[in-house]
């Protein structure tokens, strides 16, 4: 049957395809009883379903939305679990959610529904007759639905609180691509069809209700009317009243929508405005809903409700609904949810936010609601341009707004250097953490196919700053006239990203191919540098070069010593190439900015600025900060702070580290951190310098400290004392690949590096001093990453092969290691994983550049158990106790990025010389509050036969700790192989040297933390 509508589908869609536009119409009639005891809705439902298409339907579909929140086999439980949310997973039966009771009938004939394709939220009708070209049908249905925990998404209830949105059956959209049946996301919004709505809404007489349409019933306006005027309670309670034992019938209507939502408390405050539209003059009613809780930041909730009213009417079109209305409630799909004429607000930190969210919420009544685009595939078109419009609307309000209005405290955003950055900087900060990564997505991605850091980075603020910097380079009369036009030939309609892009190329006369196409469709970055002033006779050129992927239009500006702003637009050109282009009207003294203007799609503005006389004329002034933070393209900014480290050679080691890093990033990064060994009375510490270029970064990291420390002494004379140092010159080149997320599901990564380590040995003989050379090793490492994501958990394979010369030893090395590292969430209420690991590595000796032959030490080590001090050969870790003996327990530190059988030390944690290995460990987490594993490992190699103290296969398990996943754990081995307990033995360790434990050192830098996100 599956397959058959499936067939159907493709064929009623091929045959749409080709006609012209049309849409179809769908006009309602439902009238609803609230049970607010157990939090059920009982409806009767009727609707008109008007063919419009050239096409005969054969069948139709409907959303029954409210079966998303049924069980954890749904669309919206699988996707909530992805983000990390398991409430659904394991959701009692009072907190779920589903639609029941439902019996189709079709102008009176009764037609039977069935799942499609194992969805519950859509169901398929076969039609008794087909629906011809121009035809209707009238549709009937009676239906239940139990509302499920507000806790969720967007429909639900909070105590007594209900939020009633995607709450009947509802068709799916019909266009000239087919059939569009969705299932029910909380990432990924809605596509419906227009018509109008008819809505009686039965529930207790003290519940005020906020709306979709107009408001019919007369004892119930002339009652919101009375509770407009009453005061505020002087008592205030967030306590539900009673509900009355009267019951109440209300009735609203409108036209020209596509959805209908309902929101109902008996607590709200009420309170009435109006605002007149810019075109029309027409006055528009609105009302504010609130709790008495929230009623001082609610006070001026009208305001902002007609702010955004009149300033998007003004770049539209006027807003062609009687009333709009904003209720306080409590939701969990964000700050605030869309529906037509009426919006849900959940909780602001303060009044600029509560100003923001019902501004951007309202917005969406023309972004959403008047253009009906298909958000789960198109997002960028009513969440990316409304968030441009939202930005507009408060520059427009409120003049200048700082980036950390209503998002930091005042103090704090001082501090971080936010207070001089304008409101728009806050999208380019967003953007640029994703992009300046690499880690950005297109912003004509699917909904649900964008990553949860780019849903709101890359759909709602990239495509903000997209629109700006459109409006910017195209005026604001013309850009106004392009969205007007759109306004009176889209509203009410579907329109596509094709047909904005038609409306603004035809109305601009313009070639937008770099907007549509590249800003739009690829993850490519606008990156403009000035790089040369020419002075010829009084006339100011800049050379200008094009470092970006997209050749875009751009502006250049002179600022002249009174600053004073004159900006010109040019067009764009190939990227990769520099162009010279006359400043008219600039001087010798003025400032020369490559798209000065606010809100730019600039990635770098860094190198935007040169002045025309000077020297280092493209060098902004330095700025000495402390600890970090947010870049500023007018300053240089270098940063210090003092940092202290330890290890069990250098011991105690205080420094101060000068770096540049910002947040984003800087094209040039660099971290200068000596410290001073009090102990051995010596600098040491690190150093880094990186060009990040979005998904590659080539640079060099810096290394010195002793790892070794002899002292032999006798009463309190040291006869000698001998410390080993080593300093690492490691160059590096690393590239990011991501794959397609919602085709393949893969990323992964590569980085190539060298490793030259200078070892010296520093010994002092009964008071003389000296010094001389140890060994220097020189080394190349290739690590590969690959990682497939999958719900509740991830598999990855990361390959790395080694290639390594010993100087003093005249001898070369080669490993290959390849670990297969996966996980599992088994217990999703909790969040308990499952992980399982399989390791396999080989080493073998270069022989053309080996020249000298002897036994096998100081030939690569392959960790049974991960990397340790012992045998991280390369010294490409930090470790506390590195070669540190057996009975001290920093020996026992490891990095858990090679073998799973997890033995101490003095168990033969590393094979020396030509080596082979496999080993098969998993780890699972218990299911309780603490964090408690247990662990196994199982090793194999034919090399083991030559060791008199293992045996061909060893084993080890025992206990973990997992204080901080990937950073900071414990482990407990607790039984062993008879050969590791062997040389257990004979080592003489106790217990307490057994213990082994992972801190990743380098991970714990907040900025690899930003960079790995």
């Amino acid at each position: 049957m599956k397959y058959t509508l499936l067939f159907i589908s493709f064929i009623t869609s091929t045959l749409a395809i080709g006609q012209g536009y049309f849409q179809q119409e769908v006009n309602y009639k439902i009238d609803v009883t609230l049970d607010d005891v157990n939090n059920f809705i009982y409806g009767n439902e009727e609707f008109e379903y008007i063919n419009n298409s050239n096409s005969t339907l054969n069948e139709l579909y409907i959303h029954l939305w409210p079966n998303g929140y049924k069980n954890e086999k749904t669309a919206l439980a699988k996707q909530l679990a992805s983000m990390g949310n398991y409430f659904l997973f394991y959701a009692q039966r009072r907190d779920i959610g589903y639609i029941d009771s439902l019996s189709f009938a079709i102008n009176g004939t009764p037609v039977s529904y069935s799942a499609f394709q194992g969805y519950e939220d859509i169901a398929v009708i076969k039609l008794p007759q087909p629906l011809a070209p121009g035809a209707k049908i009238k549709v009937t249905t009676p239906f239940r639905v139990k509302l499920p925990s507000g806790s969720i998404s967007r429909l639900g209830h909070i105590g007594q609180s209900y939020q009633i949105t995607q709450w009947y059956p509802k068709p799916a959209v019909y266009d000239a691509e087919g059939w569009k049946p969705i299932p029910y996301l909380t990432q990924g919004e809605f596509y419906s069809e227009y018509g109008s709505f008819d809505v009686t809404i039965n529930l207790p007489s003290n519940y005020i209700v906020g709306a979709t349409g107009d408001l019919q019933t007369e004892s119930e306006v002339k009652w919101m009317n009375e509770l407009a005027q009453k005061a505020i309670p002087s008592k205030v309670t967030n306590e539900f009243p009673a509900s009355s034992s009267e019951m109440k019938s209300i009735r609203f209507t409108q036209k020209n929508v596509h959805d209908f939502g309902w929101f109902a408390d008996k607590r709200w405050v009420v309170r009435k405005g109006s605002r007149e539209l810019p075109n029309t003059k027409r006055i528009v009613t609105t009302w504010a809903l609130f709790t008495p809780e929230n009623a001082k930041q609610w006070e001026k909730a009208n305001e902002y409700i007609g702010d955004a009213l009149y300033s998007y009417s003004y770049w539209t079109g006027d807003y062609p609904y009687n009333q709009c209305t904003a209720v306080d409630g409590t939701i969990s799909a964000g700050g605030g949810m869309e529906y037509p004429n009426v919006t849900v607000i959940g909780n602001s930190s303060s009044d600029f936010q509560l100003a923001t969210v019902i501004i951007h919420e309202v917005g969406h009544n023309w972004f959403y609601g008047i253009f009906g685009s298909n958000e789960r595939e198109n997002g960028w078109m009513d969440e990316g341009i409304n968030s441009f419009m939202e930005t507009l609307t408060l520059e427009w309000k409120y003049g200048d707004p700082k980036f950390y209005d209503g998002i930091l405290e005042a103090k704090l955003g001082q501090k971080l250097g936010l207070d001089k950055y304008p409101l728009n900087y806050q999208n380019e900060l967003m953007y640029g953490i994703t992009a300046r990564f690499g880690n950005d997505q297109p912003i004509q991605t699917h909904s649900a196919s964008f990553s949860n850091l780019n849903y709101g980075a890359i759909m709602y603020k990239k495509t903000g700053l997209a629109f700006n910097y459109l409006k910017t380079y195209l005026g604001d009369d013309l850009f106004k006239k392009c969205m007007s036009t759109y306004f009176e030939k889209w509203k009410f309609k579907h329109p596509t990203p094709k047909d904005i892009r038609d409306v603004f190329e035809s109305v601009s006369g313009k070639n937008l191919s770099w907007f549509f196409e590249d800003v739009i469709n690829t993850d490519g970055v606008i990156d403009y540098k000035a790089q040369r002033v020419i002075n010829k006779d009084g006339n100011i050129s800049l050379s200008v070069f094009n470092a970006g992927d997209i050749a875009a239009p751009f502006s250049i500006s002179y600022i002249n010593e009174e600053g004073k702003e004159t900006t010109t637009w040019f067009d764009g050109f190939e990227e990769g190439s520099w162009k010279t282009f006359e400043v008219k009207g600039a001087k010798k003294g003025d400032n020369l900015v490559v798209n000065l203007p606010k809100g730019s799609l600039d990635i770098d503005r860094g190198n935007n600025n040169i002045r025309t006389k000077g020297i280092l004329r493209t060098r902004e002034p330095l700025q000495l900060d402390f600890l970090t933070g947010i870049d500023d393209p007018e300053k240089t900014r270098l940063f210090w702070m003092p940092i202290v480290g330890w290890n069990g050679n250098d011991k105690w080691m205080p420094g101060i580290s000068l770096h540049n890093r910002t947040v984003p990033m800087r094209k040039f990064e660099f971290a200068v951190s000596p410290m001073y060994s009090v102990s051995n009375n010596r600098i040491v510490g690190f150093a880094t310098a990186r060009i990040n270029a979005r998904k590659t970064s080539i640079g060099v990291n810096l290394k010195r400290f002793t790892y070794v420390e002899n002292t032999l002494s006798f009463e309190s004379y040291v006869i000698s004392k001998t410390e080993l140092t080593y300093t690492q010159i490691n160059p590096f080149i690393e590239r990011k690949f991501k794959g397609v997320r919602e085709t393949f599901g893969w990323k992964g990564s590569a980085r190539i590096e060298g490793f030259a380590n200078f070892l010296h040995s520093y010994s002092t003989i009964a008071g003389v001093d000296r010094t001389y050379n140890f060994n220097n090793v020189y080394a190349g490492r290739f690590t590969g990453n690959i990682q497939k994501e999958f719900l509740g958990g991830k598999v990855g394979l990361t390959p790395t092969f080694d290639a390594v010369y010993s100087e003093s030893q005249q001898r070369g090395f080669y490993s290959a290691r390849f670990k297969v590292d996966s996980e599992y969430t088994y217990f999703k209420r909790k969040n308990k994983k499952v992980y399982v690991d399989a390791f396999y590595a080989f080493t073998g000796e270069l022989s053309p550049i080996s020249k000298f032959s002897g036994d096998n030490q100081g030939r690569l080590q392959i960790g049974m158990g991960g990397t340790t001090g012992n045998n991280d050969y390369l010294f490409s870790g930090l470790f506390l106790g590195r070669f540190a003996p057996s009975n001290n327990l920093l020996s026992n530190q490891i990095r858990s990025d090679q073998g799973g059988v997890l033995i101490p030390t003095a168990g033969w944690n590393q094979l020396n010389g030509m080596a082979n290995f496999v080993s098969l460990s998993a780890e699972v987490d218990m299911p309780v509050s603490l964090p408690v594993s247990i662990f196994g490992g199982l090793g194999f190699s034919s090399d083991f036969t030559k060791s008199e103290y293992l045996d061909d296969v060893i084993f080890s398990g025992g206990v973990g700790i997992p204080i901080v996943r990937d950073y900071f754990q414990i482990y407990i081995p607790l039984f062993y192989s008879e050969g590791i307990q062997r040389n257990i033995d004979i080592s003489g360790i106790g217990f307490k040297n057994t213990i082994m434990f992972e801190l990743n050192i380098d991970m714990m830098n907040p900025f690899n933390l930003l960079r790995n996100i």
